[in-house]
């Protein structure tokens, strides 16, 4: 996640992709060199998008908290 918040405050789009997931993990892994012996958990690929969406709709504090309470006595 730190990586993904990096590239979006450097402009960058990026994606998680569970790595091993992925019909191609085979095809990274030999491109990349990676050792048989570690597993890809995820790729992240990174790039300038073409086009950036507008300002997104930050949620207010109603709209993402409550307030659980149990009216029970003990």
């Amino acid at each position: 996640m730190n990586v993904i918040t990096a590239c979006e405050f450097l402009g960058l789009g990026s994606c998680w992709v569970a790595g091993d997931k992925k019909p191609c993990a085979e095809t990274v892994r030999e491109l990349l060199n990676v050792p048989g012996e570690y597993t890809l958990v995820a790729l992240i690929p990174a790039g300038y998008p073409k086009e950036r969406s507008g300002d997104k709709h930050k949620k207010g504090i109603g709209e993402v908290t409550f307030i659980n309470t149990c009216d029970r006595k003990v």
